[in-house]
């Protein structure tokens, strides 16, 4: 079965996304209380263990931020229209909530307590949902906010390259899903890693 061809413009505009996950996820971490607004696998764990550990804060903080993606999420796919126009949508949803919460986070500080760090990470988290809509409803086969199912598809696409052929002619070459799915790896790293270093050393 052949794979799918993307665009470009489209894989640039999925790494452009995944960027912004990953660096939403590092400076949310460490200035908002240690919570992930894109990577609900992550708060679910961590609202878990705050809760086993009585720190309710804690897991009121990861609350939000599922509260908040979710309804991202839901958003974009209560939008019935056409493939284009609920792109267009999501990601006017995403930037507004982005830039309100850039806007807000600008007058309080490198790290907000009480209630605006809570309005924070639920703006942050419906911005991250948003963004996953977009991308689940492209249909691409990576995610922007989320890359466990996508280091599981590099792995296995990887083994699979490796594993001996019975035909010598069988195709051995990575095809264009196994790059694409190591590009959103490298590029979710690389954003943690840069925005984690900027937002340690220099706010």
């Amino acid at each position: 079965m052949a794979e799918p061809k993307i665009r470009p413009a489209r894989e640039a505009g999925l790494l452009l996304l995944t960027a912004l996950a990953a660096a939403a996820d590092a400076i949310s971490y460490l200035g908002l209380g240690k919570v992930f607004p894109a990577n609900m696998t992550g708060n679910t764990v961590l609202m878990g263990i705050g809760l086993a550990d009585h720190d309710y804060t804690g897991a009121v903080r990861s609350a939000v931020a599922l509260g908040g993606f979710v309804t991202g999420a839901a958003v974009v796919g209560l939008l019935w229209s056409g493939r284009h126009t609920r792109t267009v949508y999501g990601l006017g949803i995403e930037a507004a909530a982005i830039t309100a919460a850039a806007g807000l986070w600008a007058t309080l500080g490198a790290t907000p307590t009480g209630g605006p760090r809570y309005v924070l990470i639920a703006l942050l988290g419906g911005a991250m949902g948003a963004q996953s809509g977009v991308a689940a409803g492209l249909r691409v086969g990576v995610s922007t906010t989320y890359i466990t199912g996508t280091w599981t598809a590099v792995s296995t696409g990887i083994a699979g390259l490796l594993r001996p052929r019975r035909a010598p002619r069988e195709r051995t070459r990575p095809g264009p899903a196994l790059w694409r799915q190591i590009a959103v790896v490298v590029c979710y790293f690389g954003a943690a890693l840069l925005s984690g270093y900027l937002f340690v050393h220099y706010i």
